[in-house]
């Protein structure tokens, strides 16, 4: 049998390599927005033009991605949008994981010196620095967040969580990744804690749009919270974390 020759070998990724692999829905009418969920858990192996993962849930093929590979507490820094060209889910031992092949398309950015072969490919590689909008990404990714709707069960402390994480937040409202569809009108309660400023607060609201991401089969939703009146200490908190904000815009 002849023996498969690849234009760009696969090889396991270097000691300390993270990786995120962010999906977009992008929300229609007047609230248009955008909610990025991190679909990848680890890196299998890469190559200069692709990388197999293992992901969070079976991900649909011909689906585009935005792909960030770093190393904590290094400049070294790789972006790329990358299309989903296969996924499976592998069995062995009686456990399964769903893993895909990812195909890199464009190059973002690029930063350090460990990614730059990764690069060979493309006919244009960004170098442009964006510090402050990658630690105004890791402010809101690094938050936690509960959402329950209000009622009895959550009168009686039974309520469930229904957010994932948090996308976007501003003085009247916020955008969380639900993991259960909320119609619009439905009153809720929204946690919110952050690390850096080191705050934590809860608001009341009303969902405004709940819209499916059909990137996953797992089900999760872009949900628009409208703020009600907050109290005066909360208030003063989401200030606080609104000016970290603007400081890394």
């Amino acid at each position: 049998m002849q023996t498969e020759r690849r234009k760009h070998p696969r090889r396991p990724p270097d000691k300390g390599v993270g990786i995120t692999a962010m999906s977009s829905t992008a929300t229609a009418g007047a609230q248009a927005t955008t909610t990025r969920s991190n679909v990848a858990v680890k890196v299998v192996d890469v190559s200069d033009k692709g990388a197999c993962l293992v992901t969070t849930g079976r991900l649909r093929a011909g689906a585009e991605l935005l792909v960030k590979l770093f190393v904590e507490g290094t400049d070294d820094f790789y972006s790329a949008k990358a299309v989903v060209r296969w996924a499976e889910t592998w069995s062995k031992n009686g456990r399964e994981a769903d893993v895909a092949g990812i195909e890199f398309m464009k190059v973002q950015e690029v930063r350090g010196t460990r990614f730059h072969a990764m690069t060979s490919w493309a006919p244009v590689v960004p170098t442009r620095q964006d510090d402050k909008r990658k630690q105004k990404r890791r402010l809101l990714e690094s938050s936690k967040v509960t959402c329950v709707a209000t009622g009895l069960f959550n009168f009686l402390g039974m309520a469930s969580n229904l957010a994932s994480s948090l996308g976007d937040l501003s003085e009247s409202g916020c955008q969380i990744t639900a993991t259960k569809k909320l119609e619009p009108g439905t009153s809720v309660k929204v946690t919110l804690a952050f690390k850096h400023p080191d705050v934590e607060f809860s608001v009341s609201g009303e969902v405004k749009y709940a819209n499916r991401d059909t990137l996953s089969l797992e089900p999760r939703y872009a949900t628009g919270i409208e703020f009600s009146k907050l109290a005066h200490d909360d208030e003063g908190r989401l200030m606080m974390v609104l000016r970290a904000m603007d400081a890394l815009a």
